[in-house]
């Protein structure tokens, strides 16, 4: 009966440091196993955007833009985020954006009449590193 026991104690000896070695290697592989790390968001894509009346640049007007958004934010300019005067061509270009959603509005003044235009645009990764060029049409 002697060797019974001892052999019982064996047994859970050997079970006890099967148990150790094998905790110990996932210790090992979770301390070693380098989890890839996300990638920042880029800021490259650029918008430019040609202010219109009746299918003519309006060169007398800005533009205002609104991030993480593609609802109207309305006509107070001060919760837009970015704002650029439209060139001689009736273009504004802003830079460095992150993919997402935003809203672009405009005013300005045709000639004669004050006009004014809104819409959504949503930024993609297809639009990455490059130029998304987009018409805004004003109306009085």
């Amino acid at each position: 009966m002697g060797n019974f026991v001892e052999i019982n104690d064996l047994e859970t000896a050997l079970k006890r440091i099967f148990h150790m070695i094998i905790l110990a290697c996932l210790m090992v592989a979770g301390i070693t196993c380098k989890k890839e790390k996300p990638q920042p968001a880029v800021a490259n894509i650029n918008i430019q955007v040609e202010v219109q009346y009746n299918s003519i640049p309006v060169t007398s007007a800005r533009v205002f833009l609104k991030a993480s958004t593609t609802a109207f934010p309305g006509a107070d300019t001060t919760v837009y985020d970015w704002s650029d005067k439209v060139n001689v061509f009736g273009k504004v270009t802003f830079d460095s954006l992150f993919i997402g959603n935003y809203y672009l509005y405009s005013a300005g003044f045709n000639g004669t009449d004050s006009v004014f235009g809104s819409a959504a645009i949503v930024l993609s990764e297809s639009d990455a590193f490059g130029v998304v060029e987009t018409v805004l049409p004003l109306s009085k």
